[in-house]
């Protein structure tokens, strides 16, 4: 499967697709980073992260962020998750939490999860991890893609092509020839 996820800015102002939309809050400011153009196996994926820096603020209640994923392969199709955001961060600590509406979503025949815990994503402090907070997931496909379906094809012509002359073979055989 190949995706890219862009993310809208935070914040009802700006309806903009932006690839690293930047919230700023008191003396620091929280970017996030969509995912560039890339191929993902299903499995466990990256949607992007958060780069938490600077002294910081209060992220009002209902401030929105839209996670919006655009897939190529095996089919074409976009989703777009809505989140809000809030909390306060500090320097040294935080309680800003991304939220989803749904963390299910499916495009073509692929499924994509977003890992949230009940309380949502904890976006963590300057302090922490370099204020480094990634959006981790999932993706699931049960419809495989064109070349997967050339090799499934290509690899059963062999067999194809012998079991008429296997029953040709074994027919001859019983005639007594």
């Amino acid at each position: 499967m190949r995706i890219e996820s862009e993310i809208h800015r935070v914040g009802a102002d700006d309806t903009h697709l932006h690839t690293s939309p930047t919230i700023t809050v008191g003396g620091g400011s929280i970017t996030f980073n969509a995912l560039g153009s890339t191929s993902v196996d299903p499995g466990n994926i990256s949607y992007g992260d958060s780069n938490a820096i600077g002294s910081g603020g209060m992220i009002p209640v209902g401030t929105t962020f839209d996670l919006q994923v655009n897939q190529t392969t095996p089919s074409v199709g976009i989703a777009t998750a809505s989140a809000t955001l809030s909390g306060t961060i500090t320097t040294t600590s935080s309680t800003v939490r991304l939220v989803f509406s749904t963390t299910t979503f499916t495009i073509g025949g692929a499924t994509y999860t977003i890992d949230q815990p009940l309380n949502g994503i904890a976006i963590v402090s300057p302090a922490s991890n370099t204020g480094l907070t990634t959006i981790q997931g999932a993706a699931d496909t049960v419809v495989p893609e064109p070349a997967t379906w050339l090799m499934l094809t290509l690899g059963f012509l062999p067999a194809a092509r012998y079991v008429p002359n296997r029953s040709r073979a074994l027919s001859s055989n019983a005639q007594g020839g």
